[in-house]
């Protein structure tokens, strides 16, 4: 599949998921949490397959319209610790892993190089926050 092709599909499932679910659970004053949305997004496809970023945020733009995070959290967890996670849970769940949990380290490190939580937070005081071993 082509990392085009990829950014696509996973657009499609998040504009159903958004007109489906988000939507409907915002406008019943519903908590909303997710997982890899806008701004993971932008990291994998954009930085980490190295898309065209106008391309990237277009594609995201369709997908979710006006519907937009009030927070978003960088979860910084090491290398290390998150391939220790992996391979733990591989040994005890009947699972397969995605794509991106497929992706080599030099994918990670772009991910990671070009999306530094503490700039997005001082840049965008209310959207982001990284969340480290010591705080969140």
């Amino acid at each position: 599949m082509t990392w085009e092709t990829e950014l696509l599909l996973m657009n499609a499932s998040r504009a159903q998921l958004v007109r489906e679910v988000i939507r409907p659970a915002l406008a019943k004053n519903e908590i909303v949490l997710c997982d890899r949305f806008y701004d993971s997004t932008t990291a994998y496809q954009g930085y980490g397959r190295q898309l065209d970023l106008a391309m990237v945020r277009s594609v995201i733009e369709v997908a979710v319209g006006e519907t937009r995070p009030d927070l978003t959290l960088l979860l910084a967890v090491p290398a290390g610790v998150s391939r220790q996670r992996l391979l733990a849970r591989q040994s005890t769940l009947p699972f397969m892993r995605d794509r991106i949990e497929e992706a080599d380290r030099s994918f990670f490190r772009a991910c990671r190089q070009r999306v530094p939580g503490d700039r997005r937070s001082r840049a965008r005081p209310n959207k982001a926050s990284k969340c480290g071993r010591h705080r969140c």
